[in-house]
């Protein structure tokens, strides 16, 4: 209907004119770095017929400038029309302001009263070049162009302007007056910065006017300590304004801040700056040998540099070579000089490396200082615990320049180790080299202690040796994943006496590195890997095997090891494990005496241990399983609807995403009744999930059960990259294969600020026994969720026979149901004295109406006339709400339909709906709601205000007597059973019964 409104009102528009030629927007002049600026508009066909040509004028300050034809086709109503420019110019001086008028003329133009605009151009100030920041201009010719708390705030203690505290989203920009570049001259923009939090990358946007832009990056390091200096160069094409904005670097939970000072441009000379001496790495040589030096050089400006000549000074004498080559415009070479040295005695010595370039701009920045030990090589065997004084022979080397690198901390227990500390989520991308060893000839080991923080990362570390011949490789390879201690363990074979290294290297994010009792030996040394029951937590757990898994971290083969395990601390079972273990291998030994993990309700923890000391390493005798869970299975009716994380302590989680950001957990947000906790799969991985959650058992008897569970996808956002794939399943083991049973399917579903959808299936079980619920989340999106709430399981039995008579007290309403409209502030329907009542008042303008409450289930028997008696008042500021009774096969206000919409009156009335059954006896849910949403209103801040009260529900056949025990007398040879509540049950319920009157038990 909308459409249709719009082309009607579109059509009666091209009635009212033939030729009508309007401005519909002015593009330029506007503020701009340019002088001689074009003019360009949007013109608009307000007419039945196309115009192909019109006069464009245009007027400064009330005088006429030009006057031009333009031959351009403009449809009827085309708002997409391509602009129009023209190719005469409006000249401004800078700071000058000026009224630009723009008219249309067209012959036959029925409408002249739309054909001209005006714009009122206010020019920018310029900036002197070169320009010079000082104390007086920073705050005249730069400003700022963000907004609320995104933009650049000034520092006046620091003389600098600054974005602090914010999160990767920085959006705010620096904004300067006009720079009268000279065209195509290079330009060097040199600044000052100081950063926390992680890298930084600038970007410098320049602005030349008629919506031409340039941008150039620049990524800056933390500064740990004070401002640091650094500059770019570019060729600008003329007068521009400058745009600097930022974004902050590493992963996106990260947080940090930015000081930008002293920023000038000034003209581009040559220029090569000398970035880091690569060779020799860290501070720390061997004496004796000889030491390669190599640094990195970088190349800022804007020309090519030929044939650099590049120099060091380790204390004995100046090495002078030249590169054969060209290092171009923003390029970076790594050289390592042909002539290296060696030194004779332990000692200290400052090495210097620099580069020497003809017309070198700026000679500050041409050389590096690194003061340099030279150690004899240690002897072997060699062992550290990092808090020896030896630790200053290992050299942290910041392979990614960020600033972090290893370093030498204490632990909980004092003791130091080597730890890369990661506060800022930052990619890890760093080296630890050790002192030089002089190892013989023959196989030894290296042997050392590992452990990560949060295991939430995604950290790799890696151990390399280094022989005489600087040839590396690699003797260990492992993601960490353990805030336990874990050993790292290689054996290696050493042809010929000699000098050698070790290097760790770690790389990833997100999480710390921490290494240990570091040792290249001949020792010997056994450790546990790996301890673990022969059941997984569960329900109803018999006594089961122990297993622990040991590794030999020596050099000779063991065997006849004491092994112990103990559960609870309780007392130590011991056996002798004969299995030969080589070096390197892990074997596996199972206890013969079972662990009794039989109690129910109880958590296990499981401890083993080696008892015969083989070497003097103990930090790897001992080892934990994962606690164990043998838990009381549920009972029907079973209901989780994931209130707090403790709900789910037996549910099982699995996913193949990231666990960091995806995958199935407990969340804290709005679930389907009003409550703050569902079971929630995240997926920011862009990859196609294949996760499960796994319920607690569930004790169910062969026969006929309901499940039912409410879902809803992505609250905020729709579409595909939103959309959620999932499955539930149920079946006898929590386990992927052990899902037997299949519920329900749903494909690329997306529901966006709409309620949550129930389910609602009925489960043939086969046998009895203990059942688990499998969610199965399949969703490709790279982003959104799926959150479950409401998980229900009920045996399927008939509904209460006729007569039924509402009970409104707290205990009667046990049996009914209430739905909320999926939010927070939604009324809900309360018992108030006997009564049931939904109460919205002025003071409840900002809560929207009420849910539906629904009854038990019915039983109707065939070819029957029923009678649903209601009885009720309603005082509203509204006539046209009413109480709407609903009716359906299966508890669920989604498929529940209006079967009855009963008047409205503030007196007490009884209204009575007669409905006829079919030739079939069925079962069937009543509900009750207003129809505040049925008509189309979706705003109700101020109302309707209302008070709706039901005195009585009765449901009953035509004509019938009330009362349960009279249906009952009426005897027959195919009698039903009912239980306690009425209810009609089946040949295989177990409990009281009521038959032809009489109570008795079924077993």
């Amino acid at each position: 209907m909308v459409f249709a409104g719009l082309a009607e009102s579109t059509t009666a528009l091209a009635q009212w004119a033939d030729k009508d030629i309007a401005v519909y927007y002015l593009l330029t002049p506007s503020a701009s770095p340019k002088r001689d600026q074009s003019v360009q508009f949007y013109p608009i066909n307000q007419g039945s017929s196309p115009i192909d040509e019109f006069e464009a004028r245009v007027y400064k300050n009330g005088q006429l400038l030009f006057t031009e034809d333009v031959h351009q086709t403009v449809v009827p109503n085309d708002w997409d029309s391509d602009p129009v420019r023209l190719k005469n110019t409006v000249h401004m001086e800078y700071e000058e302001e000026a009224d630009i008028k723009l008219e249309l003329i067209m012959e036959g133009d029925e409408v002249p009263n739309n054909n001209s605009t005006t714009m009122h151009v206010v020019m920018p100030r310029t900036m002197p070049y070169p320009f010079t920041w000082t104390e007086d201009n920073r705050q005249v010719n730069f400003h700022d162009g963000g907004f609320g708390s995104l933009d650049w705030k000034f520092d006046t203690y620091w003389g600098a302007y600054y974005m602090s505290d914010r999160s990767t989203n920085w959006m705010g920009t620096l904004i300067s007056d006009v720079l009268e570049f000279p065209e195509g001259e290079a330009v060097k923009c040199s600044f000052e910065f100081a950063t926390y939090g992680g890298d930084v990358t600038l970007y410098f946007t320049k602005d030349y006017g008629d919506y031409e832009f340039e941008t150039d990056t620049v990524v800056v390091g933390q500064s740990t300590e004070d401002f640091t200096s650094t500059y770019y160069t570019f060729r600008a094409k003329g007068p521009a304004i400058m745009h600097i904005t930022a974004a902050l670097g590493g992963d996106w939970m990260a947080s940090g801040s930015i000081y930008l000072r002293n920023i000038c441009f000034s003209q581009a000379q040559k220029d090569l700056i000398a970035k880091k001496i690569l060779q020799p790495n860290g501070q720390a040589c061997v004496v004796g040998s000889e030491v390669k030096v190599a640094a990195r050089f970088y190349n800022p400006s804007t020309d090519d540099i030929v044939n650099p000549t590049f120099c060091y000074d380790a204390g004995f004498g100046t090495v002078t070579e030249t590169y054969q080559g060209t290092i171009a415009s923003g390029e970076t070479l790594d050289y390592t000089f042909e002539q290296g040295y060696i030194v004779d005695e332990p000692s200290e010595h400052q090495l210097k490396v620099w580069c020497v370039v003809e017309g070198d701009s700026d000679k500050d920045n041409d050389s590096l200082e690194r003061m340099i030990t030279y150690y004899k090589a240690v002897a072997f065997p060699y062992a550290t615990c990092f808090d020896e004084e030896d630790t200053n022979l290992w050299t942290p080397v910041d392979t990614n320049g960020d600033g972090q690198t290893f370093d030498f901390m204490p632990m909980a227990n004092n003791d130091m180790a080597a730890t890369f500390y990661n506060y800022a989520a930052l990619d890890i991308n760093d080296a630890l080299i050790s002192p030089v060893m002089n190892i013989p000839a023959g196989k030894h080991r290296v042997d050392f202690n590992f452990a990560c923080y949060n295991e939430q990362g995604d950290v790799n570390l890696k151990l390399y040796i280094t022989n005489p011949e600087g040839e590396m490789q690699e003797l260990f390879d492992r993601d960490l994943d353990s805030q336990w201690w874990q050993t790292g363990y290689h054996l290696f074979d050493v042809p010929e006496e000699g000098l050698y290294q070790f290097t760790f290297v770690a790389k990833g994010k997100q999480d710390a590195v921490v290494i240990d009792n570091f040792k290249v030996d001949d020792g010997e040394d056994l450790g546990i890997t790996n301890v673990a029951f022969g059941t997984k937590s569960g329900f109803n757990l018999q006594p089961t095997t122990v297993t622990v898994s040991y590794a030999n971290f020596g050099l000779s083969p063991q065997r006849d090891v004491l092994l112990g395990y103990s559960i609870n601390n309780q007392e130590m079972v011991e056996e002798i494990s004969t299995i030969e273990v080589l070096p390197g291998d892990t074997v596996s030994y199972t206890f013969n005496t079972l662990a009794d993990i039989s109690q129910v309700n109880m958590v296990y923890d499981l401890q083993a241990m080696i008892l015969d000391k083989c070497g003097d390493e103990d930090i790897n005798d001992f080892g934990l399983a994962p606690l164990l869970y043998n838990n009381q299975p549920k009972q029907i009716p079973y209901h989780q609807n994931f209130n707090n994380e403790d709900d789910m302590s037996s549910w099982e989680l699995t996913s193949n995403l990231d666990p960091m950001f995806s995958g199935w957990s407990h969340s804290f947000m709005s679930g389907s009744y009003s409550t703050m906790g569902v079971l929630q799969h995240a997926n920011w991985d862009e990859q196609q999930a294949d996760s499960w959650a796994f319920s607690e058992g569930v004790e169910m008897q062969k026969g006929r059960y309901e499940v039912s569970y409410f879902h809803h996808e992505s609250e905020w956002f729709d579409g595909e990259d939103y959309e959620q794939s999932f499955e539930v399943k149920m079946g006898r083991e929590a386990s992927a294969e052990g899902m037997t049973i299949d519920i329900d399917k749903k494909e690329n579903v997306d529901v966006c600020f709409g309620p949550y959808e129930k389910i609602v299936r009925v489960v043939d079980i086969p046998e009895d026994g203990i059942y688990y619920l499998g969610f199965h989340c399949t969703s490709h999106t790279g982003m959104g969720y799926l959150a479950i709430d409401d998980v229900s399981i009920e045996a399927l039995t008939e509904g209460k026979a006729l007569p039924f008579v509402a009970d409104f007290s707290e205990e009667g309403l046990q049996d009914w149901t209430f739905y909320n409209p999926n939010d927070w502030n939604y009324l809900q329907w309360k018992t108030d004295e006997g009564v049931l009542v939904a109460n919205r008042t002025y003071d409840d303008q900002w809560t929207d109406p009420e849910g539906m409450v629904v009854a038990p289930k019915l039983h109707l028997d065939a070819n029957s006339t029923v009678n649903v008696t209601v009885g009720y008042s309603v005082d509203c500021t509204d006539h046209k709400l009413t109480l709407a009774l609903y009716a359906g096969n299966e508890n669920n206000h989604g498929t529940m339909t209006t079967v009855k919409e009963l008047p409205i009156s503030k007196n007490e009335i009884e209204y009575t709906y007669t409905m006829e059954t079919g030739s079939e006896p069925q079962d069937i849910y009543l509900g009750l709601r207003t129809n505040t949403k049925l008509d189309g209103t979706q705003d109700y801040s101020y109302g309707p205000y209302y008070t709706v009260t039901i005195t009585s529900f009765k449901v009953e056949y035509d004509g019938t007597v009330e009362g349960i025990e009279q249906l009952q007398d009426e005897a027959t040879s195919d009698a039903h059973a009912y239980n306690l509540q009425g209810q009609r049950v089946g040949s295989n319920y177990r409990g009281i019964v009521i038959k032809n009157g009489k109570k008795s038990i079924v077993r």
